[in-house]
């Protein structure tokens, strides 16, 4: 019905009223919650509105009393004063989601929405949440398609948890004259997308509405009811309301249906299909079959005293797993388990009731939180803290460091290696990706898909055009075309140690070819031939190396390294005793930028943090397109860091560098070439084992060899302008008491 709006107040309303015939409609009058609606047949008050919870597209009209016009004046007087009082107290109702007062008729038209699957969705949702609410548990709201391809299609949803697209239509009896309105479901809307639907309603309207034929009960497919967790679950991760899951969630939960909830049968059935379909090495692992056999049973045959009890019984096997394979238990894993098979239950709870209205609605894991059964309150995971303590930075930077340095002890054995070389490839890969995370702020899944055709050396930047922004997690949020961001020192400095790095591997790949061209080459008969074939051969291997594409590259060299390398963030706790994820050093960062006084958009700039730069300031969106500005602000933050992780070294004593031990990375060093903080790294064995031979001795020892060596070597001017040249590549600090 039409709105209109009336220039006066109610009163002067009613005494226009009185005088002339107004068409029929809703009349606002100025400065009025109240409305006056004029039928045919009578003038009511009226006030449109919803409860606060409802979705925002609901307009109800709810009917306050009767407009008299052949009353008294006082009589009219005191009724307009008891319906605006009764406006007054249904408005304070509805805002606190209360049911109006008895004797107020609601009218419950039909919204307007244009139908796509997430505007469906999103409707489904919010109308399912009131549920919760208190005199509002069976609400049913309707909505009509606006789009210009509807078909006429109609939505019903309701509260308990039952949502259907249907269609309404009249057909002509034998005297042509037309029927009562019927309504005619065509898809389920928990379960079919919005173009079925559509599809659906074409069909029917066409195959027996216009053509004045009564359209059968069933005339389309009937879900059938799915009733053990193993068909929900297929049904949950196969692209239910026709979305596609992202594949890492279909994985995880694939991970709990087989590992947890079915058979050991399924369980090896599950390990042997990833291991084929992802090309995973065979490990001798330590864990073993935990589930609790439950993928097979009818969903809603767990009683509450079941669940408690496999929860208990799952917990407690997934601990004695951990314990063997030397983790921290901490339960969330059952936690995880069974917030899942709450998801299946409900799933399997709202479908049942589309073919059974009566069908009880329970859960089971819902009395998980109200016996306290939770290892975790909700089943939810407890966000960790991943900000680290000022003074365990140096601890932290020392054992990121001796990632870098690992290798074999010569007493160690390689029989349980795959890979030796490998192995070691992956240590230093992994500590230089550490380093990379924690003086840029990146997300883990945003630097590993950063490629080398991005980064330009020379100016030390790394640039996403337009298509490589989808690599970045919130990518919408940055409008630039071409947005480039200016390394700090501390990044470009790995960035080019990986580039080093990166050729060592290249040479490593082509040395057995080079091997077998001089042997062709040494030959009495030199085949040109074969020599071309080989060399060629090898330039394919070469060119096909992973670590030519991604900045960050696996050991393997056959692809993007993993963004959470769970061994080694397990080996940087066991040398430092600090749990440090490869997230943590992202969440190091930002405090470290909000600690030098960076501004929150700064901030969020830096590390492709979401930007509601209209929301917050507009002011972000022009101070960000500078990217000298950036770089600047990134600097102050990573010499925060490096200031952090050296701070155990920074003393007001006076200080020198073991002569010997300086005299040996300058042998390892070719400074024209290589990076002087690679010295490690590109030390031989003996040079290797007289640095560690130097690094086990006391402060006092070094201090003695230091004066000492020093004295000699100051007796030379030669070498004293070696020593002091020296001095620039230090790689430790030793303080005199």
């Amino acid at each position: 019905m039409q709105i209109h709006e009336y220039t006066g107040r109610i009163e002067q309303l009613i005494d226009q009223l009185a005088k002339e015939t107004f068409a029929p409609g809703l009349y606002r009058p100025d400065k009025s919650w109240v409305l006056i609606e004029i039928t045919r047949s009578a003038m009511n008050y009226v006030y449109l509105g919803r409860p606060k919870a409802f979705p925002l597209n609901v307009d109800w009209k709810y009917t306050l009393g009767k407009l008299e016009l052949s009353a008294s004046k006082n009589e009219i007087l005191q009724e307009r004063i008891r319906v605006q009082v009764l406006a007054q107290n249904l408005k304070s109702d509805l805002k606190e989601n209360l049911l109006p007062a008895q004797g107020i008729k609601v009218t419950k038209s039909i919204c307007s929405l244009e139908f796509t699957d997430t505007s469906v969705e999103t409707q489904l949702k919010r109308v399912f949440a009131l549920r919760s609410l208190t005199g509002y548990e069976k609400t049913v709201i309707r909505y009509k398609d606006s789009s210009t391809n509807s078909q006429d299609l109609k939505l019903e949803v309701s509260a308990t948890g039952k949502a259907s697209f249907y269609i309404t239509y009249r057909l002509r009896g034998k005297d042509g004259k037309l029927g009562h309105q019927t309504a005619k479901v065509v898809a389920n809307a928990r379960t079919e997308s919005v173009e079925q639907a559509r599809q659906n309603a074409a069909h029917i309207r066409n195959t027996f509405i216009k053509k004045n034929k009564e359209v059968p009960a069933t005339h389309f497919y009937e879900n059938k009811a799915i009733k053990t967790f193993r068909e929900l679950h297929e049904m949950q991760v196969r692209g239910e309301r026709g979305q596609e899951l992202k594949q890492s969630t279909v994985n995880e939960y694939d991970r709990i249906a087989f590992n947890y909830l079915g058979t050991k049968k399924d369980y090896l059935s599950y390990k042997a299909q990833r291991q084929t379909d992802f090309k995973y090495p065979n490990k001798k692992t330590k864990d073993y079959f935990v589930g609790i056999g439950i993928l097979d049973r009818d969903f809603n045959s767990l009683t509450f005293t079941e669940a408690k009890k496999l929860h208990s019984q799952l917990r407690k096997a997934i601990e004695k797993n951990q314990h063997q394979n030397n983790k921290q238990p901490t339960g969330r894993q059952a936690d995880k388990v069974f917030t899942y098979v709450r998801t299946l239950i409900d799933k399997g709870n709202l479908l049942m009731q589309e073919h059974d209205s009566s069908w009880d609605m329970r859960n089971s894991i819902i009395l998980f939180s109200k016996e306290k059964t939770w290892v975790n309150p909700g089943g939810n995971s407890v966000r960790k803290d991943k900000t680290l303590p000022d003074q365990n930075y140096p601890t932290m930077w020392r054992g990121v460091q001796d990632l870098r340095s690992y290798r074999l002890e010569k007493n160690e054995s390689t029989s349980n290696l795959r890979n030796t070389k490998t192995d070691v490839r992956s240590y230093k890969l992994n500590s230089l990706f550490f380093e990379f995370l924690m003086f840029t702020g990146f997300r883990p899944e945003d630097a590993v898909r950063i490629e080398w055709s991005q980064v330009d050396l020379r100016e030390g930047s790394i640039t996403w055009k337009e298509e490589q922004r989808k690599n970045i997690k919130n990518h919408n949020g940055i409008s630039d075309d071409n947005f480039v961001l200016f390394l700090n020192n501390q990044a470009l400095k790995i960035v080019k140690a990986l580039k080093l790095l990166y050729g060592q591997f290249s040479e490593e790949v082509s040395k057995p070819y080079d091997t077998k061209i001089q042997s062709l080459k040494d030959m009495n008969t030199i085949d040109l031939v074969a020599i071309k074939a080989v060399e060629q051969e090898r330039d394919v291997k070469v060119s096909e190396l992973a670590c030519h594409r991604y900045l960050l590259c696996n050991a393997y060299l056959n692809n993007k390294m993993n963004a959470n390398p769970s061994m080694f963030i397990d080996r940087l706790e066991e040398s430092t005793g600090l749990r440090i994820t490869a997230g943590s050093f992202r969440a190091m960062f930002q405090q470290k930028a909000a600690e030098v006084g960076l501004k929150d958009y700064e901030i969020k700039r830096l590390v492709f943090h979401k930007m509601n730069v209209n929301k917050a300031d507009v002011q972000a969106g022009y101070n960000m397109t500078s990217a000298s500005y950036l770089k600047r602000i990134s600097q102050k933050v990573a010499n925060k860091i490096s200031a952090l992780c050296n701070a155990e070294f920074e003393q007001d004593t006076f200080m020198y560098i073991d002569s010997s031990m300086a005299k040996r990375i300058y042998a390892a060093l070719d400074l024209d070439q290589k990076e002087p903080d690679l010295a490690v790294e590109l030390m031989s064995d003996d040079e290797y084992d007289a640095y560690v031979e130097a690094e086990q001795r006391t402060i006092e020892e070094n201090a003695q060899m230091m004066l000492e060596d020093f004295l000699v070597l100051m007796k030379d001017p030669g070498v004293k302008s070696a020593v002091e040249n020296l001095n620039r590549y230090k790689n430790r600090h030793y303080k005199l008491s």
